[in-house]
């Protein structure tokens, strides 16, 4: 349930096009957490930055892994990759600041897009007391447009 929450939430409030526009959503994990993605439009043909934020006390768990998908037909699809993408398996945290920037060229991997709507798959596995698994993974999308 938290999943299709969290995916109706950013279908409907992150929406981007190159540009400078800032938008935050607020997406409620606790009655008194939070989460914050920030996308400030900086997308390229080859590449996008977005910021997540951080209120909890114990910090989730990022990795480098994506995907990309495109509107085709008013259905998502993923978009082929040129190259095996191999991702690092790193865990990645929010900085003292409780911010993680992440800055993808997807260019090695998919080239360059064409014009279109697309948007970044990316999870996060929240603070867990014990070993995550594949069923703990949040999916998480960055919507934006390629001019």
């Amino acid at each position: 349930m938290k999943k299709i929450i969290i995916l109706i939430l950013l279908s409907l409030f992150l929406t981007g096009c190159q540009g400078t526009t800032k938008q935050e959503v607020n997406i409620p994990f606790e009655p008194d957490n939070s989460w914050t993605m920030t996308y400030d439009g900086k997308a390229t043909n080859t590449s996008i930055t977005f910021t997540i934020t951080e209120q909890q006390k114990k910090p989730n768990t990022y990795g480098n892994w994506y995907e990309i998908e495109q509107m085709i037909d008013e259905n998502w699809q993923k978009v082929p990759a040129i190259n095996t993408c191999i991702f690092d398996d790193i865990a990645l945290y929010a900085n003292d600041n409780k911010s993680l920037v992440f800055n993808i060229n997807w260019e090695y991997c998919y080239g360059a897009l064409e014009s279109g709507e697309y948007r970044i798959v990316k999870y996060f596995i929240p603070y867990l007391e014990r070993e995550a698994t594949e069923e703990d993974k949040e999916y998480f999308y960055v919507e934006f447009t390629i001019d």
